[in-house]
């Protein structure tokens, strides 16, 4: 625990930092970072470490969709963006229930990773009315705030939930320490956090209730969609790269589902509006 928590407090600064940054290049770079790191562990995962071809062919198929598609994402051109994750996140979803993890077709099917990272982006560069930044520097009340912070709320209301009161099991055959307890909270915590966060970011409640009730759903998917991924690959953890994490794909399983989905009160909002 003590590894998890001294690895996870820098992780947290440097993620708000970027989100809280008014220019979407920190973010851009990051997403760029996690992107990679995350193509190295699910080809690992997908292909395993003996198939470099299949490998390599994917991680540069991923690189150039994510590349063309970033620059889309910090303009705030947010059609685009936004139908091409969705898209992207369905195929995967299906691919992973329909098509042997193995094949040679999942060099496609590794985009899902792109998608919702630009979603996300999108959702940074977007101003939303009324503008209340301050400085022109940081933008303490960036929407994507509306989706990382009810996330980790959930996230942690799960362990500290499962830990003190976890008695049925989710989904022993995928994750076993996850339990239904741990669910109800994580949903509950993600609701109030995406409530309380919608007077500060001056979006309507329905929005608010809306986007927490999908993060609370949408993240539990993500991260049983991940240990389906990792219980075929037969290990325990996407990778070593975060001490008493495992991989980053450990740590944004739950992000990636979120920015496929999550978005769509917002967006909706949005163009009624306008």
């Amino acid at each position: 625990m003590k590894a998890r928590v001294l690895t996870a407090i820098p992780l947290i600064l440097i993620v708000l930092a970027c989100v809280i940054s008014v220019s979407s290049i920190p973010l851009a770079l990051l997403i760029l970072f996690c992107a990679l790191a995350g193509y190295r562990e699910l080809a690992v995962l997908v292909f395993g470490k003996e198939s470099k071809g299949p490998t390599t062919l994917s991680a540069m198929l991923s690189l150039a969709v994510l590349l063309v598609f970033l620059p889309l994402g910090a303009l705030n051109s947010i059609v685009g963006p936004f139908l091409y994750g969705f898209a992207l996140c369905l195929t995967g979803i299906y691919c992973c229930l329909k098509i042997n993890l193995r094949s040679p077709y999942w060099g496609i099917v590794m985009n899902y990773l792109v998608g919702p990272f630009i979603c996300l982006l999108s959702i940074h560069a977007l101003n939303l009315p009324p503008d209340l930044r301050t400085s022109k520097l940081w933008d303490f009340h960036n929407p994507l705030l509306l989706f990382l912070l009810p996330l980790w709320a959930g996230d942690t209301a799960a362990i500290f939930g499962g830990m003190f009161f976890g008695k049925h099991k989710l989904a022993p055959n995928l994750s076993p320490g996850k339990t239904w307890e741990g669910a109800i909270l994580n949903f509950a915590a993600c609701v109030l956090v995406a409530w309380l966060l919608s007077y500060w970011i001056l979006v309507p409640v329905w929005v608010g209730l809306a986007t927490g009730m999908l993060i609370g759903i949408c993240g539990q998917v993500g991260d049983l969609f991940e240990s389906k991924l990792k219980r075929n690959a037969g290990v325990k953890n996407s990778g070593s790269l975060l001490p008493g994490h495992g991989g980053l794909l450990d740590r944004i399983d739950s992000l990636l589902a979120v920015g496929a989905i999550a978005w769509v009160p917002l967006v909706l909002w949005i163009f009624q509006t306008r």
